[in-house]
């Protein structure tokens, strides 16, 4: 997806959140040669490409943890947004054959911070606990551990007010776990919110919030938010090379789940794929050893899983066009859910990473990920 009008720059902030270096992109002459960042949605992206003569004034700002925030002009206004927030976590000083000095930087998403916390017991306690909703636990755990422990605070970082939007209640119990591993295991349990770690938009703090059902917007056909639904299509002109797809090669269609007892009193649930699915693909068997499990619905939870993973798959597949009518940041941006439509079929997809890449002296090209979440016959 080309797209050619946005102006783009680079600020360097200091561990306080100081300005301290501003590149324009457009204007910055021999100080910039290329930029390339990716920003995802329940993890973090990074940067990378960043390439600057070494006797250029920027380079003395290029140190470890600075952060790294592009913004972006919105197509057509005056207005400036904060599109991406990092920390420069590699610098590296090289003189090719050129023999022109450069330097280049590396860096991550602002959200990898999460990574660097390890969830410890307090002292005398075996393990950290906790219940409530899922959403509501993970902002706690990054209190817990990014703020609240004075040994480990990361500075500027707040977290939202909890709302419990989650519709999943859960306890848990945690004892020496990555922060961020733990924080989307949570998330992926309850499947019904995401998360992200933004920059304010006056950049004095990091904000870590959840959002229900999704960050985005839901921009799907027969949406409930009244939004205005954006379509690709062929026809829309804003498709290129779609795919369309079944497969069932190992495919099963009915999982019996064997929960608690022996032999012949062993309690097994059967979990049945949609009655369309098996009139279409016939009966494949599986099995599921779930011999600790006694509730029901845990287990009828566990055999649907498995469906999931090993039923029939429908897919579609298609690369993006920017149109007048899908153009970056106007129409969409991270986290919102579109649908496509290609032949007879229809799929909703959620937009869960984008890539941009910056040349110096050519067109920026953004290229959205897409995640497919349903899919139907027209």
């Amino acid at each position: 997806m080309i797209h050619p009008e946005d102006h783009v720059k680079v600020l360097i902030l200091n561990k306080s959140l100081d300005l301290v270096a501003e590149i324009d992109l457009e204007n910055a002459e021999r100080d910039f040669t290329s930029l390339t960042y990716v920003k995802k949605v329940n993890g973090w992206g990074s940067f990378s490409g960043v390439v600057i003569w070494q006797g250029s004034p920027y380079v003395q700002y290029l140190l470890p943890d600075y952060r790294f925030i592009v913004q972006r002009q919105v197509t057509g206004t005056n207005v400036w947004v904060n599109d991406f927030a990092g920390f420069i976590r590699r610098i590296e000083f090289f003189t090719p054959e050129s023999d022109a000095e450069l330097v280049q930087i590396w860096g991550r998403e602002i959200d990898s911070l999460l990574s660097r916390y390890l969830i410890e017991p307090d002292t005398g306690d075996a393990f950290v606990t906790m219940t409530g909703f899922a959403d509501d636990l993970v902002k706690a755990l990054v209190r817990r551990e990014c703020i609240d422990d004075l040994d480990k605070v990361f500075p500027n970082l707040v977290v939202a007010a909890d709302t419990s939007k989650s519709a999943k209640e859960m306890t848990i119990e945690i004892r020496n776990q990555n922060l961020f591993d733990t924080i989307a295991e949570i998330r992926d349990t309850a499947n019904d919110f995401d998360f992200k770690v933004t920059i304010s938009d006056d950049l004095s703090e990091f904000v870590f919030d959840t959002y229900a059902p999704q960050f985005g917007r839901d921009l799907t056909v027969g949406n409930t938010d009244g939004n205005e639904p954006l379509i690709f299509s062929i026809e829309n002109r804003n498709m290129r090379m779609p795919r369309y797809w079944k497969v069932g090669l190992d495919a099963k269609t009915q999982v019996l789940v064997l929960g608690q007892g022996y032999m012949e009193t062993r309690n097994t649930t059967v979990v049945n794929a949609a009655n369309d699915i098996i009139a279409e693909w016939g009966i494949a068997q599986e099995t599921k050893d779930a011999k600790d499990i006694i509730d029901p619905d845990t287990l009828i939870d566990i055999g649907e899983g498995v469906l999931e993973d090993q039923g029939p798959q429908e897919q579609m597949d298609f690369k993006t066009f920017e149109s007048d009518s899908t153009r970056y940041w106007e129409h969409w941006k991270l986290g919102d859910w579109v649908t496509a439509q290609y032949l007879d079929i229809e799929a909703d997809f959620a937009i869960e990473e984008i890539r941009f890449t910056v040349p110096a002296e050519e067109l920026e090209q953004i290229t959205p990920q897409l995640r497919q979440i349903a899919i139907r016959t027209l």
